[in-house]
């Protein structure tokens, strides 16, 4: 057995073999482990996972999203990417992430007012949606201009998406 100083503290450092043979199965604190061995899963992969929607796997369609029908969660989705691409500030993210119908509360607060349940996976027309709240930012919000630019932003993003896509060969 060798000695080593740790800290100022005289510790003793075993072999892997020594500690191997000190440690009989049942007296050890510590499962004994082989080195690398236990990185590797002996079981199958789980196969339960959800499969990812059509609509909101971009990459199976070509890079394609329809703003016209699509549900807050696939846009908090865009918008997240979007975000972390460059593409919008965080305050213009947080505009179009922020999906009222997605709170757990929706039923008790807002759709007690409307009469309407929440329902996150419904598609909806975002375009349109977006260019009313930019008409009542303009007619009533003339005193915060920033809330104003942040929405024109959002609404050219989100029509740059609408924008049909014609390749030439």
């Amino acid at each position: 057995m060798r000695m080593e100083p740790t800290f100022g503290l005289m510790k003793s450092a075993r072999l892997p073999q020594e500690t191997q043979k000190a440690s009989v199965a049942g007296n050890s604190l510590v499962p004994l482990r082989e080195p690398g061995r236990d990185l590797v899963s002996t079981e199958p992969p789980r196969r339960d996972m959800p499969a990812v929607e059509p609509a909101t796997d971009v990459r199976s369609r070509g890079g394609f999203v329809n703003v016209r029908k699509m549900s807050p969660r696939q846009m908090a989705d865009l918008a997240i990417k979007l975000h972390g691409q460059g593409v919008l500030s965080y305050e213009e993210y947080s505009m179009l992430a922020y999906q009222p119908e997605m709170d757990p509360r929706y039923d008790d607060t807002i759709g007690a007012l409307t009469g309407e349940e929440a329902d996150p996976d419904r598609p909806r027309d975002f375009l349109k949606d977006w260019e009313d709240r930019l008409t009542f930012e303009r007619r009533y919000g003339a005193g915060n201009s920033g809330e104003v630019r942040r929405t024109e932003k959002v609404l050219a993003v989100l029509h740059r998406f609408d924008r049909p896509l014609f390749l030439t060969t």
